[in-house]
């Protein structure tokens, strides 16, 4: 099943309190490229499989018109974790600037991409 993930603000469940990952801030043009192209194709499956359930359809059909875009999300994943293995199950922060010109942050955790990854194997369509 493809969780709806917002594309600003991805995070897996709390780990637990021993374990704080220290975020990585990426603000390299071409590290930001690879991570904005991930956060993209996260944007257009939650956007289209939210469209489809509000239109009345149910979860599994929604994420299989899909199929493609979570296939696409899939490699682009595997790309992105070997182009930096250093992501693998941490939080990524960018600075960014908003439409407005107001300063904001984003972060990306690459734990609970990695659980999207997996559940996305699970996902049976015709």
């Amino acid at each position: 099943m493809f969780l709806l993930l917002a594309p600003l603000a991805v995070q897996a469940a709390e780990p637990p309190a021993h374990i704080k990952p220290e975020p990585i801030t990426v603000d390299n043009p071409a590290d930001l490229e690879d991570l904005n192209a991930l956060r993209a194709v996260i944007a257009e499956i939650s956007q289209s499989v939210t469209a489809c359930m509000d239109a009345g359809g149910n979860p599994q059909d929604c994420q299989c018109q899909n199929y493609n875009n979570i296939k696409n999300f899939n490699v682009l994943y595997l790309q992105t974790l070997a182009a930096h293995p250093e992501w693998e199950g941490k939080i990524v922060f960018q600075n960014s600037v908003s439409e407005d010109g107001y300063a904001m942050g984003i972060s990306t955790s690459f734990a609970g991409l990695q659980s999207q990854y997996e559940a996305n194997h699970l996902l049976k369509c015709p």
